[in-house]
């Protein structure tokens, strides 16, 4: 039996005759199942970096459009696979939501998102099918008088599907997959995944899109049946093989076992009673098995690597999901998850180090994560949280250490240009030390993933973000590629000629500029090259940690965050919030709005002078719903504390806030 089933593909339809050869292969069918599912009455929806979401009572109407959607956004891309997600992430447990992977494995693009919106906000069925066909002229993919040409285009229709465990999402998803079936598509049906597994699936089966470093790479350690492009099999072969490949980068040049960590590493993992919890199991076991192999240099007698031992709590079903537990939880609350009691077995024997409890946190669809850890010393009681902007710091470091180490032999490495995304959310203690100490290049985009990634993209060969919730990655472009291949040929070429005996300056340089190569060819593999992804991320900076010995609190010594407060505000209509494009930290509508809250700043900044950093507060309307989020920081808690309620209570007065005042007045306020 495999540990990793694989997925499940579903033919399209029989293609019933039509006069008109549309690339719809059954339009009367289609017609009735969307009239089947309707548009709730006065139901507005609009497709934003989280797709659509909202209640999942209000969505069966959406998933049945999006499905047929997703089927032509197939075609429009010559039949590349694309990816429908069902979650709403961290969302609670009565939402839902859906996401749609193009077919570089990202986020849709901004003009399909300019397609999706009107078709799920038609009002009745014919409307949909008109703007369909509407759709369909444009892309020039429907054209009655070219038969072949729309059957052609018809047949190459893709879809991959992925669900979280919210109870509605098998309803919801099947809904999808039933509307892309009746256009045409072939649909792959992986179950209940990770988001960022979904996007990984559709990425690597468009192999044609991707470097060969990434086409190429097999990992011969794991022996996971079935583990090719586009399943979940494949997802770990990769992640957990390369994740192995670049801890076993401990041992030095001369040595031959590996190096061990003085004591082992333990990981709770809280993942949020959603998803994540199965996945971490399977990775855990394979890290175990890895573990019983040994090695022939060393008589049988050592592991081939040292693995983390990771330990899932909050598993589905313990627990209602992302409640009281999870990463956005824990970093919008500064505080632990709650540890519900299994559902199946005996309490939780928690792992610990030290009396200290070492823990990551993950969100309900696995794409976000922070880590943080406890001492359970009886005189003291301490909480720490290492949020996204830690993981920006710690990777960023790592990286430059290791591009470093490889231009002393190779120098086209200088070349490269490195750096940080972050946004306004950033902590300003990250952000100095990311300049400061690390040296790192730091751009500011606007808030959301799909402007981080695009950042990230467009103005790095090496971009790397983590937004402050957990969600990041590192994104490798072309020129990477191509000087990593140079260095390998490089590498190969200097073995060759070199009798390997001469223990000089030179040779040492050349020993790490190799180790550092290798390190750097394994992080494409390791972290997700579509989205942010919470697995292997958590794989990734356990790596880095193993590479400096270093625990948590090693890592969080590097520098004190700046104290800070989150704060969501319910508003009528995030719509009437302006912000400032080129600003987002700045609101332009209302327009008395900045001119108060910029007051309330440096009232606070008086009352906490001599204090530096200065403090700093902002709010900004979600994408998503009608809320406004405040952000602010101060040299100490309890200011930071009062500075975001104040400029809630600004919001809620000035911005049409809704209900009663929701926050209590504390401290030094006068509002």
């Amino acid at each position: 039996m495999s540990l990793v089933p694989p997925p499940k593909v579903h033919c399209p339809l029989q293609r019933k005759k039509s006069p008109s050869q549309s690339l719809i292969s059954d339009e009367k069918t289609l017609l009735s199942l969307v009239e089947s599912y309707p548009i709730p009455t006065h139901t507005k929806l609009q497709y934003g970096t989280a797709g659509f979401r909202c209640h999942f009572s209000l969505l069966s109407g959406v998933f049945v459009r999006m499905g047929a959607f997703a089927a032509l956004r197939s075609a429009s891309v010559n039949g590349d696979h694309i990816g429908i997600m069902t979650t709403a992430s961290h969302n609670p447990e009565e939402d839902n939501g859906i996401k749609i992977a193009d077919a570089d494995g990202g986020m849709l693009c901004s003009e399909w998102e300019s397609y999706a919106t009107p078709l799920a906000n038609a009002s009745t069925a014919s409307e949909f099918l008109k703007l369909l066909h509407r759709l369909c002229k444009d892309l020039g993919v429907s054209s009655s008088s070219s038969t072949n040409h729309c059957d052609s285009k018809r047949n190459k229709m893709v879809v991959h599907f992925g669900r979280d465990t919210r109870p509605h999402s098998l309803h919801l998803s099947s809904l999808a997959m039933h509307a892309a079936l009746i256009v045409g598509a072939t649909v792959i049906d992986h179950g209940e995944c990770t988001t960022p597994q979904l996007h990984h699936a559709v990425m690597t089966s468009n192999s044609s899109r991707l470097p060969t470093l990434l086409r190429s790479w097999h990992s011969s350690l794991l022996g996971v049946s079935g583990g090719g492009a586009g399943t979940e099999s494949g997802y770990f072969d990769r992640i957990v093989g390369a994740y192995i490949s670049l801890i076993q980068t401990a041992a030095s040049p001369n040595q031959t076992s590996v190096l061990k960590s003085s004591k082992k590493r333990k990981i709770v993992v809280d993942c949020a009673c959603g998803v994540g919890g199965p996945k971490i199991n399977i990775i855990n076991y394979l890290l175990q098995k890895i573990c019983s192999l040994t090695t022939i240099e060393n008589n049988g007698k050592e592991p081939i690597a040292d693995p983390v031992i990771l330990q899932p709590v909050n598993l589905p079903g313990d627990g209602p999901l992302n409640f009281k537990c999870g990463a956005d939880y824990v970093q919008k609350n500064g505080i632990p998850p709650k540890l519900y009691k299994p559902k199946r077995g005996n309490d939780h024997q928690i792992l610990q180090t030290d009396n200290i409890l070492y823990m990551a946190s993950l969100d309900g669809d696995a794409d976000r994560i922070v880590f943080h850890y406890q001492s359970n010393n009886q005189h003291e009681k301490l909480f720490r949280l290492l949020d996204g902007d830690k993981i920006a710091v710690l990777v960023s470091a790592f990286l430059q250490t290791e591009l470093n180490a490889m231009s002393e032999i190779v120098t086209e490495v200088n070349n490269l240009r490195s750096g940080v995304v972050q946004t306004a959310y950033a902590n300003g203690s990250s952000t100095s030390y990311l300049k400061d100490v690390v040296k790192s290049e730091v751009v500011v985009a606007k808030t959301g993933v799909k402007y981080v990634h695009a950042v990230a993209k467009e103005k790095f060969d090496i971009g790397t973000y983590f937004e402050s919730n957990g969600h990041g990655t590192i994104l490798f472009g072309s020129r990477f590629y191509r000087i990593m291949e140079k260095a390998k040929a490089f590498f190969e070429k200097h073995n060759l000629n070199s009798g390997g005996n001469n223990i000089s300056n030179y040779s040492l340089k050349e020993a790490r500029a190799r180790t550092a190569y290798h390190r750097l060819s394994f992080l494409p593999i390791l972290v997700n090259q579509s989205v942010g992804d919470a697995l292997s991320d958590l794989l990734l900076v356990d790596a880095i940690l193993h590479l400096k010995q270093w625990s948590l609190v090693d890592w969080d010594k590097i520098y004190n965050d700046m104290p800070s407060k989150q704060l969501t505000v319910r508003v009528k209509d995030r719509s009437l919030i302006k912000i400032d494009q080129r600003d987002e930290s700045k609101v332009l509508l209302p327009s008395d709005f900045q001119p108060a809250l910029n007051a309330i700043i440096q009232s606070a900044s008086k009352s906490s002078r001599n204090k530096s950093p200065p403090s700093r507060a902002f709010a900004r309307p979600s994408g998503t719903e009608d809320v406004v989020r405040v952000y602010a920081e101060a040299p100490t808690k309890s200011d930071a504390d009062i500075l975001a309620t104040e400029a809630a209570i600004l919001v809620h007065s000035l911005c049409n806030g809704v209900g009663d005042l929701p926050f209590p007045v504390i401290g030094r306020s006068k509002l």
